[in-house]
């Protein structure tokens, strides 16, 4: 089954956070629209969507 996910990326950083998985690739630009929106002061930090494939479902 493949999903996007919506990453958060900070910049310098080599980690990221998952901010949530959408069955849609027009789902998931939509919600970095509104994060990278709501949080335009936060230079630092972008929002990012990537495609994944969950297995064992």
């Amino acid at each position: 089954m493949k999903i996007f996910v919506v990453k958060s990326v900070i910049e310098g950083e080599n980690e990221c956070v998952l901010m949530g998985a959408y069955p849609t690739l027009t789902e998931a630009n939509k919600r970095v629209e509104e994060l990278t929106k709501k949080y335009k002061q936060d230079k630092e930090t972008r929002y990012t969507t990537e495609q994944t494939e969950l297995t064992n479902f």
